[in-house]
């Protein structure tokens, strides 16, 4: 399999960045520093494998944004265009947006999982480094080298390394430091301790095995009780999670089916549309408006003609407007003002001659009065121009609010007396406040039905039957009862086999000891004491032969040849030597037998009776196993069915319990659907009684809803009453308060009135009239002498006024002489001067009018052809706008573009939604929203309040036995402390527990220890002989290539231990140990196996993509271009993609690969 194509769409730094890694070659890839080129390396992985939970690759796209695609080609030929994106479920799109199973892309791996690759098919030149050190650090051993160049593991040593220091740490023979020997050592002197320091060490022993059986049985309720409460709270997470986990699906289902519709556009094209879209339609309706208002304005400007010589004359004609009114005014006053003053003249003597004789004057026979008398008598006379008539006003008040009482009085009189409904008002106040009664009737009773057949659908699945209210009534036997009897069947099942297991242990070591005694039967009879003594004087006789010999040549031949029997002496000195410790080593073997085989004949003797009590007890068990299986069968016999196992019966009771427990609640129901009828009747039947009461008697047919209406609104006419007659009162009690506030208001006018007339008299002397005289003579008087004063002050005026106006119409006059010279051309005739002023200020108007009219005309006009100009720009951008944003988005035209753009916001929101669901399904439940799902599907059928209250109580109940056994324990332990008054026994015997414990775990851990690096090393050794003859050749033909020829190839050997080693052959045929190799060489001759093996798998039809990460870092130029062309021959079996910081490396490339053969992409620019 290979990429012919690379889609970076949203991931890390990239947006919509194109790959084309099509040719068939090497793909050489450069990004500088922070370009991007390990987040490309990331992309490959992910979108082969899947985007992981937590990525750092979402801080420009949100993380539920991320998508990476590629074109994939497989070994057939069959070329295949996928996409992953970040979701909870299947992430591969294809192309068009379907979703694509995951065995697709499996097939097209050939098996290689995510670790294969990334450890197999992913080298960077740390590997290159770690794995030169590697070879160092393994001498070359090359079982070693080709499992961890096979399988990218350079860590092998280490790992070998650590394996062994481990196990030493653990066991080592003879020593006293590890673990397991210290374990040893100190269990043995613990438990001679507790045989020293303990009274009893049977009842102890005894006390020990009761209270472990105890923890056994605390352990095993911790792990129930455990379990229950795991049950508990997944059941309560499951209630609390189950109304989210259906939203969500629909969403993903609707997803789905957007996703079905079409492929979605790009985020940010919504927002361009619509701009482009508002702007077509802004431009095209402007461009017309503006087009109308053109032609308009140049035809008005064509009517528009102005006059120069008129506009000069503005100030002179604006002048003289202003002084048209004046003039107007002067023609219009002057008669009248002549005439004014001649009447006046007359006026003024005619009032004179109307003065009384007695009448105050001055010297020339004016009325002389001060204004403070003049005001006074005026006072006086508004005085009594207001009282009279206040007078007379008070009169008729008085009259017409002594009538309004009296009206008042007789209303409150014809008023009814409203009825007493304070009971009837009470009944119907507490019946509402029960609420709808009838229509809860019905509630309850369609709640009833569905139980009854929700129990019997329930009791029909369990096989069992009983009227749905009875359901409660079944002898269903308790939780605890159930617990007991199969914790009894299960402990003597386990009793039994740990009996019977005993039984096999003793009978093994009864045959075992037996085998043991006859073989030290049938032994040869031991040596005596004599022998011993002879073959120890044969030693030392021949010590001193030998001693002798060293010393001088002074031993007599004789006796040398006597005593070896014609052998070397040094021959037979050591056969000596042998033949006294063997007949020692006989004669302790045998002390030993005699002392093994009495325990032996001990053994066997007790082991007999141990079977035959023991063969008791087995048979002791399987009494008990049948009394329990009959327990356990007598708990369902009452229901009439078959037992079954556990699980089955627990579903059986948790059905039959969820059925009890809702025939208890139907039978609430029952009572209360009764309890509410009972209450619809008495309520009804109190009301008709207040009713009849009140006069009304309602139909017996009526609801009680009806008769509720009926007596609220007797409740409400009665309050309507009462209202009308406080009403009443409130009217007469205001009416006989207006009574008496008129005839005080009568008396305080009369008063007053009394008081005006002494003042009258003194006021009127000054004007010479009696006191008698009207008020209206006064007045009249009062009224010609202030006539006399104005009229004299306005003769005064009007004659100055007339001597102005002449002079004033004589300036107008010459100014409308100098002006109409001006304008001869406009032929104005002899009219009045009015009239030609007016004419001449209509004619200059219109001038200045035309003239601001052309040139706000002129300007709009030339306004508009800007406007237009910049309309069509904007138009002919907005249409390409929409044209490139339907290209870009694959789609045949804008309509399809609008339907993507919806079906896309759509598909946003739900995804959201998707999103915030599951951190809030998180959030609640603590756990994956996958379990949560699984949960919520397992549970989708229960009742789970009702599983809920079951598992709280197993939960209580198991505490509670969890807390006697605790209890229990605890008393063992004080027996034990009675018994050991010190504690020393106790404690020696509980640390020696602990110790044996832990000798336990440390033994086990050595075994695996051992094991593993066991296991590990034959593998390497498997893998040794399994690949040594094709990866050793091509890896001895590329370490050739990679050193320029320096090193011919690579030769194996047997190193001091045993071990079959690399050696690196150099030009001239000598062979060179891997640790005297440079370090670059070394990193070179790993490189050449690492390729060796890749290319030896990928032979074997798993070939995907190989990722290079910085390979030739440390290689000069000549090894670099070597290693490229290395690369160019193994991109015919493995496509490869080399990674890399360095624009050197693509220079070389140039340089060492045929340009067909070779594609060099940039990172950070479009390519």
């Amino acid at each position: 399999m290979r990429f012919s194509k690379l889609h970076l769409a949203k991931f890390g730094m990239f947006t919509d960045t194109v790959l084309d890694v099509s040719l068939v070659g090497v793909n050489v890839i450069v990004g500088k520093n922070e370009a991007g080129k390990s987040t490309a390396m990331d992309a490959i992985t992910q979108l082969l494998y899947g985007i992981p939970l937590q990525s750092v690759h979402d801080y420009v796209h949100k993380y539920p944004d991320l998508r990476i695609g590629g074109a994939l080609v497989g070994s057939d030929g069959k070329s295949i265009e996928i996409y992953r994106i970040k979701k909870n479920g299947p992430s591969l799109r294809s192309a068009c947006g379907d979703t694509i199973g995951d065995e697709v892309l499996r097939e097209l791996l050939g098996g290689v999982n995510e670790d294969v690759f990334t450890q197999l098919f992913s080298i960077s030149h740390d590997e290159i480094t770690e794995g030169g050190a590697a070879l160092l650090d393994s001498e070359g051993e090359l079982g070693a080298a080709l499992f961890g160049a096979g399988t990218g593991l350079t860590t092998l040593n280490a790992v070998l390394a650590k394996l062994d220091s481990r196990a030493g740490e653990l066991f080592k023979p003879s020593a006293s430091k590890p673990l397991v020997n210290a374990d040893l050592a100190r269990y043995r002197d613990l438990t001679a301790r507790v045989k020293e320091t303990s009274q009893s060490a049977v009842e102890v022993e005894r006390l020990n095995k009761t209270m472990r059986t105890a923890e056994g049985n605390q352990t095993a309720k911790d792990a129930e009780l455990k379990n229950v409460s795991s049950a508990l709270s997944r059941t309560t997470r499951v209630r609390r999670s189950k109304v989210l986990v259906f939203k969500r699906r629909d969403a993903i289902d609707e997803l789905a089916g957007l996703e079905l519709q079409g492929s979605r556009v790009d985020a940010q094209i919504p927002a361009l549309l619509t701009a482009a879209s508002d702007v077509r339609f802004q431009s095209t309706t402007a461009t017309a408006g503006l087009e109308a208002d053109l032609a308009a304005l140049n035809r008005k400007l064509d009517e528009l003609v102005v006059d120069e010589q008129l506009l000069a004359q503005s100030s002179n004609i604006n002048a003289l407007t202003e002084e048209i009114g004046t003039l107007r005014v002067n023609y219009k006053d002057l008669p009248g003002l002549n005439k004014q003053v001649g009447d006046l003249e007359r006026a003024l003597a005619g009032l004179v001659r109307r003065l009384p004789e007695g009448c105050r004057r001055d010297t020339t026979g004016m009325p002389q009065l001060t204004d403070v008398e003049i005001s006074s008598v005026r006072r006086l006379v508004t005085s009594r121009d207001r009282l009279e008539p206040a007078l007379e006003t008070a009169h008729v008040a008085r009259t017409e609010s002594e009538r309004l009482l009296a009206s008042d009085e007789a209303n409150f009189s014809a008023l009814r007396e409203p009825a007493n409904v304070v009971t009837l008002a009470a009944a119907v106040a507490r019946i509402r406040q029960e609420g709808q009664l009838e229509a809860g009737i019905a509630t309850l009773r369609a709640e009833a039905d569905g139980l009854v057949a929700t129990i019997s659908a329930t009791l029909a699945s369990i096989g069992l039957r009983s009227a749905p209210r009875d359901a409660d009534a079944m002898p269903i036997p308790d939780g605890a009862s159930v617990h007991d009897a199969d914790s009894a069947v299960t402990v003597a099942r386990n009793d039994l086999v740990t009996a019977a297991n005993e039984l096999d242990r003793l009978r093994s070591e009864r045959a075992t000891a037996d085998d043991e005694l006859q073989s030290l039967i049938r032994r040869v009879d031991p040596p005596s004491s004599a022998e011993l003594e002879t073959e120890r004087s044969r030693r030392d006789d021949g010590w001193q032969l030998v001693r002798a010999a060293w010393l001088g040549p002074t031993t007599a031949s004789e006796g040398v040849e006597a005593w070896t029997a014609g052998e070397a002496l040094d021959v037979a000195y050591e056969a000596s030597v042998a033949s006294a410790d063997s007949v020692a080593d006989r004669l302790l073997g045998d002390a030993q037998s005699v002392e093994k085989r009495a325990l032996l004949e001990r053994l066997i003797t007790g082991s007999a009776e141990s079977i035959l009590a023991q063969e008791g007890i087995v048979a002791e068990r399987h009494k008990g196993l049948d009394a329990a299986t009959e327990r356990w069968d007598a708990l369902w016999a009452r229901l009439s069915i078959e037992a079954g196992d556990r699980k089955a019966m627990d579903n059986l009771l948790t059905k039959a319990n969820t059925a009890a427990a809702s025939a208890a609640r139907l039978r609430g129901l029952d009572e209360r659907l009764a309890a509410q009828q009972t209450i619809v009747e008495a309520s009804r039947s109190d009301l008709r009684s207040l009713l009849a009461e009140a006069g009304d008697t309602p139909d017996e047919q009526l609801t009680l809803a009806a008769v509720l209406d009926r007596a609220e609104s007797h409740c409400a006419q009665a309050g309507r009453d009462r209202e009308a007659r406080t009403i009443a009162e409130k009217a007469v009690a205001a009416a006989s308060k207006a009574v008496n506030g008129a005839a005080g208001k009568l008396e305080g006018i009369e008063k007053e009135l009394a008081e005006w007339l002494t003042e009258w008299t003194e006021a009127l002397v000054p004007l010479g009239l009696s006191a008698d005289t009207k008020a209206s003579d006064v007045s009249d008087l009062l009224d010609t002498i202030a006539d006399i004063d104005m009229k004299s002050a306005d003769l005064d005026e009007k004659r100055r006024r007339v001597a102005g106006i002449e002079r004033r119409n004589n300036e107008i006059l010459d100014d409308l002489a100098a002006v109409r010279a001006r304008l001869s051309h406009l032929g104005l005739g002899d009219d009045a001067a009015t009239s030609v002023i007016s004419g001449l200020k209509e004619r200059l108007d219109a001038a200045v009018k035309i003239r601001t009219q052309r040139g706000t005309l002129e300007k709009e006009r030339d306004e508009k052809v800007t406007a237009m100009d910049s309309t069509r720009g904007t138009l002919v951008r907005a249409e390409t706008d929409i044209r490139q944003l339907v290209e870009q988005s694959n789609l045949a035209d804008e309509d399809a573009l609008r339907s993507a753009v919806t079906r896309t916001e759509r598909a946003t929101e739900l995804e959201s939604l998707v999103a915030q669901w599951d951190d809030e399904l998180l959030e609640a439940a603590g756990v994956p929203v996958e379990q949560v799902e699984s949960e919520v599907d397992e549970l989708v059928d229960a009742d789970l309040d009702a599983l809920i209250d079951e598992l709280s109580g197993q939960r209580d109940a198991l505490d509670e036995e969890r807390t006697e056994i605790t209890l229990s324990v605890g008393a063992l332990r004080n027996q034990l402390a009675e018994i050991d008054e010190s504690h020393e026994a106790a404690l020696a015997a509980e640390k020696a527990q602990a110790t044996l414990a832990e000798l336990s775990d440390h033994a086990d851990e050595y075994i695996r220890v051992v094991l593993a690096k066991q296991i590990l090393e034959r593998e390497i050794e498997a893998y040794r002989e399994r690949n040594q003859g094709p990866i050793l050749g091509k890896a001895s033909e590329l370490f050739e290539r990679l050193t320029l020829h320096r090193y011919t190839g690579i030769e194996t050997d047997t190193d001091r231990k045993g071990k079959v080693v690399l050696q690196a052959k150099t030009a001239n045929g000598s062979l060179i140990e891997v640790s005297r190799l440079s370090t670059g060489t070394r990193d070179q001759l790993y490189l050449a196996l690492r390729l060796a093996a890749l290319e030896h798998f990928a032979a074997a039809g798993q070939s995907v993509p190989l990722l290079l990460d910085d390979l030739f870092v440390h290689f000069d130029d000549e090894r670099t271009q070597a290693g490229l062309r290395v690369l160019d021959e193994l991109s015919s079996t493995v496509q490869v993609l080399l990674f890399t910081h360095h624009e050197r490396v693509a220079e070389q490339a140039m340089k060492a690969i045929d340009a067909p053969r070779l594609t060099v992409l940039q990172l950070g620019t479009h390519v």
